[in-house]
């Protein structure tokens, strides 16, 4: 009679045991996984911090290099460029560029398109660039667009 109990019971207790081993295993390639993503995105991250940190005035310069370069693309029948390579080209950090880009997007001064990668999107001016002039796609942000560096959205 106790061979029997022991029989059924002893392999109930390699069930905790496979599933202790199951979240051991899991959690390293989890960590590798973060490692390596970290890794790969190493220039993303270094200058996040900069984005709550800068000042009013340098929000706004960031805001015009980054129109000046939209228009300047579609002036020259470029294709519109991403977030991502409109922050490399002006080597920003993504994180600023796309708050900004947001911002604008909202407030009409430029406008999304659809890019071949469908998680991405390209920016072009919102308006005919032959009668708009810089200094009033910049009023029509400064007026309704947030002018505080603390309140890019989370």
């Amino acid at each position: 009679m106790l061979t029997s109990y022991g029989a059924i019971y002893g392999s109930f207790a390699a069930l905790p045991l496979f599933l202790i081993w199951m979240q051991t295993s899991w959690l390293i390639v989890l960590f590798g996984a973060e490692v390596a993503f970290s890794n790969q995105n190493v220039e993303h991250y270094e200058a996040e911090s900069e984005v709550y940190n800068i000042s009013t005035h340098v929000k706004r310069t960031v805001t015009l290099l980054l129109l000046r370069e939209i228009v300047l693309n579609f002036k020259n029948s470029k294709p519109p460029e991403t977030a991502e390579q409109l922050a490399n080209k002006l080597e920003l950090s993504v994180r600023l560029a796309r708050d900004i880009l947001y911002e604008l997007c909202e407030t009409n001064v430029i406008s999304e398109t659809i890019t071949k990668n469908v998680k991405e999107n390209a920016y072009q001016p919102a308006m005919d660039i032959a009668g708009a002039h810089c200094s009033s796609q910049y009023r029509s942000w400064c007026d309704t667009g947030p002018g505080d560096p603390s309140s890019f959205r989370e």
